[in-house]
């Protein structure tokens, strides 16, 4: 079992919350741009670790998400 990123309880059923909504991504660029976040310590030459910002995703219960994502992202979405 996972613990939800939100209520911080174990939680037998999951989802991904996006730490950035896929809405804003596409909103204010490319939506599968990269970030660059570390070091790949395994790498020759301390090389900088690359991903796509869709990949930062934390565990969430299904009731959280469905609750307080849609909940948030109603109000921030129009003022973004």
């Amino acid at each position: 079992m996972k613990t939800c990123i939100i209520c911080g309880r174990m939680a037998a059923k999951t989802n991904k919350e996006h730490v950035i909504p896929k809405w804003l991504l596409k909103m204010t660029g490319h939506k599968s741009r990269n970030a660059s976040l570390g070091v790949d310590w395994s790498a020759a030459g301390l090389r900088v670790r690359r991903f796509p910002f869709s990949a930062l995703q934390f565990p969430s219960c299904t009731k959280c998400n469905d609750r307080y994502g849609v909940e948030l992202e109603s109000h921030a979405k129009p003022i973004m």
